[in-house]
């Protein structure tokens, strides 16, 4: 795998993330940021309302304002903030927020941002299993945004592993995007989730309290979710997508939509770049991206054992600290909530 050292960053001039991996020192504070296509230029400047002359301007207005934060004491590259405003469409203010946002979750949920040694059988498991978040390589010609498939087969066994490694190995995949896949941040991503084969036994990790903590991952992260596909969903799954949804903006609650085994065939002959070929569709092969994903997430091993420290210090925070029970709340169970 090529690797695109510091020297090399500002030359980047197209979407990285499928065979090289960028080596950043993570004693040293990057002033620089990639350079992306004229096409990808101008859908930043029409969708997110990116002026480029102003973009240095707005870096350096965010990391002063970091830099006041006695609770993130995080040194935070050029790149890093400019995926950031991006994300907020360079409102100031809702990038701060972002930034608080996603380094108190990296606090205050070390089941998913802790111990994130892509080697440990946990989440080789799953790398094997093949149950893991797939960015397909094709874009969505509609669109440009970036297509992820998560296939739950079979093969994923409740006895290694839970729903919360799922969730770790996925966020590691897309910690990789949000720093390689300019199409991904500036035109959004489409999520397809495949649920056909999910054990029920998978059912019972599904509380209240996991879905307001999943909630919370997806708004601290800087995603543009522009749909959810979920397919093939059995019907106790179903249950408990329609709970989920609750937990969720209403703009996000409209973007998610259940597909039924018998309009899949249908959608992937009208959608076939929606799909890998495992499920009709033309957009990759779930066998060839888990290797080549497993190998991506391995070559950033030690990225992720240094990143684990880069997390908000709520002892330090100057209003009262942040905890997972006052976010959250206490935990809940389907039972209680089907005799309520």
């Amino acid at each position: 795998m090529r690797q695109v050292h510091v020297s090399d960053y500002l030359k980047c001039t197209a979407p990285i993330w499928l065979d090289t991996k960028v080596t950043l020192n993570p004693t040293t504070t990057l002033s620089m940021y990639r350079k992306i296509p004229d096409d990808l230029q101008k859908t930043a400047e029409c969708k997110l309302n990116e002026v480029t002359s102003r973009i240095e301007n707005d870096i350096t207005q965010m990391k002063e304002w970091i830099a006041k934060q006695p609770h993130l004491n995080i040194e935070i590259d050029d790149q890093f903030i400019l995926t950031l405003l991006r994300c907020c469409k360079f409102s100031l203010q809702r990038t701060k927020e972002k930034i608080d946002t996603y380094y108190t979750a990296r606090s205050i949920m070390p089941e998913i941002f802790s111990n994130r040694d892509p080697y440990l059988p946990e989440i080789q498991h799953l790398f094997n299993s093949r149950c893991i978040a797939l960015p397909l390589p094709n874009l969505d010609p509609d669109d440009g945004s970036r297509i992820i498939f998560i296939n739950y087969s079979s093969s994923l066994d409740p006895n290694l592993v839970s729903l919360r490694n799922l969730d770790k190995v996925n966020y590691m995949i897309l910690d990789i995007l949000i720093r390689e896949d300019d199409d991904m941040i500036i035109n959004g991503l489409k999520l397809i989730t495949h649920c056909k084969d999910l054990s029920v036994r998978f059912l019972n990790e599904l509380t209240p309290l996991y879905m307001k903590r999943h909630v919370y991952l997806v708004n601290a992260f800087p995603l543009r979710l522009q749909a959810v596909r979920v397919v093939n969903c059995p019907a106790p799954f179903a249950f408990a997508y329609s709970i989920f949804k609750t937990f969720t903006t209403s703009k996000i609650g409209q973007r998610m939509i259940m597909v039924s085994e018998t309009n899949v065939p249908e959608l992937c002959r009208q959608s076939p770049h929606l799909f890998p070929k495992e499920m009709g569709g033309n957009n990759g092969s779930i066998q060839e991206l888990s290797g080549t994903w497993k190998r991506k997430v391995e070559s950033y091993r030690e990225w992720f054992l240094q990143e684990e420290a880069k997390k908000s210090d709520e002892s330090l925070r100057t209003e009262p600290p942040k905890t997972a029970l006052d976010l959250f709340g206490a935990d809940g169970t389907f039972r209680k909530l089907e005799i309520d």
